[in-house]
């Protein structure tokens, strides 16, 4: 490569990759869908084990501004607990939402740095709190199952939890039609897993189509 090359790409930086925002609240399948998207050679960011990865380090500033307005949720070793989310957060929701103030822009700022670093078409964010009207993303995809469906998928991978500690949590996140409303697109989850990835394939193939 020759020097004015490199000096053609400095001035035209990559543009970075399309972000499409994968969401729907707990149990309606959407880590489901993330992993197909995966499979077919999209990179994918869990934006909630992003949060994990914050406000389980004590050293990040984030646990000590979350220990300084909500002291209740914190474990001694200077972590957010284990157990809160069902505890606390899921029956309290003014702690609820001040941990996502806290959060949300160190998690937003790790999740731009990850996808500037990529070098896809597009990229997935998944998370249940991607219906926010300030979240930056190209296209809002809900991967959508009914409460029963919903219910009966949490209660499977969580047997230690009690009816009432999983319809707090669902009462916490954001209102079916508050999802369906920033959706672009919507996958019906409430059948096999083959018709989920079906359903995935075919919408990869038109956003590798429109964001070529």
């Amino acid at each position: 490569m020759q020097t004015n090359d490199i000096a053609t790409i400095a001035r035209f930086p990559q543009v970075p990759p399309r972000v499409l925002a994968l969401t729907r609240g707990i149990g309606s399948g959407k880590s489901s869908g993330r992993a197909i998207f995966q499979d077919l050679g999209v990179p994918c960011l869990d934006v909630d084990l992003v949060a994990r990865s914050i406000h389980q380090d004590p050293r990040h500033p984030a646990p000590a501004r979350i220990a300084d307005a909500i002291p209740e949720a914190m474990s001694t070793d200077g972590t957010l607990s284990r157990g809160s989310l069902r505890k606390l957060f899921a029956i309290d929701n003014a702690a609820n939402d001040e941990l996502k103030r806290i959060l949300k822009p160190y998690v937003m700022a790790q999740a731009r740095r990850w996808t500037r670093a990529q070098s896809a078409k597009y990229v997935v964010w998944e998370s249940a709190l991607m219906t926010d009207q300030a979240i930056p993303c190209d296209r809002v995809l809900v991967i959508d199952a009914s409460d029963d469906t919903r219910l009966t998928r949490i209660q499977r991978r969580n047997p230690d939890w009690s009816a009432e500690q999983i319809t707090n949590i669902i009462a916490i996140q954001p209102p079916r039609a508050g999802y369906l409303a920033r959706a672009d697109d919507v996958i019906d989850n409430d059948g096999a897993p083959a018709e989920l990835k079906s359903r995935v394939e075919q919408l990869h193939r038109i956003y590798m189509k429109v964001w070529s």
